[in-house]
């Protein structure tokens, strides 16, 4: 007697699921790739953040001893000192590199800046810092600039390198976030 329910082919059992597995992946692995970015981008925007009210207590330590402001990164502490943006090699912190900053500048044009340095070169006047992504989009996307006592965030974008490679000075972007 002949078998009423035909069989399928044992390999027919396996192929399909995982066929369907597979192009599931391919249509979430996208999403899962972008949702693992923004949590990476977050946590070093937020290490970052941590990193410039750390500096901002260092630096009123550090004048609290020497009447000055550190005018160096690795005074504050070492580990800071690797992600000088301007140096030669730098390496990073969170995704970012650092500069610190030895004027306050203004939007009113050349000319208008304050400088935070003495007659005799000590930073006496204040002191600012610069926090610039790495690479923008994967490693942050806001630069941070502080003053001696404020933070603020803006997304300068793809180009930002462009304006803060030989910025020297805090100023505050147009667009700029005032996060403390």
């Amino acid at each position: 007697m002949a078998d009423p329910k035909p069989r399928s082919h044992p390999l027919f059992r396996f192929v399909v699921p995982a066929l369907v597995t597979l192009i599931i992946l391919g249509v979430a692995s996208p999403f899962l790739v972008n949702a693992y970015k923004n949590k990476q981008l977050s946590l070093n925007e937020k290490a970052v953040f941590e990193l410039f009210k750390a500096y901002s207590h260092a630096q009123a330590d550090y004048f609290s001893k020497n009447q000055a402001y550190a005018q160096d990164l690795g005074e504050l502490n070492p580990a800071w000192a690797k992600a000088n943006l301007d140096a030669q090699n730098p390496g990073e912190i969170s995704g970012y590199r650092l500069r610190i900053l030895t004027a306050q500048g203004s939007q009113n044009g050349p000319g208008s800046s304050k400088s935070f340095r003495d007659a005799s070169g000590r930073l006496t006047g204040g002191f600012g810092l610069l926090g610039v992504p790495v690479k923008y989009g994967f490693t942050g996307r806001h630069t941070f600039l502080s003053s001696s006592t404020e933070i603020y965030a803006c997304d300068l974008g793809v180009k930002g390198h462009l304006f803060t490679s030989t910025l020297q000075y805090f100023m505050i972007p147009q667009d700029a976030v005032r996060l403390e």
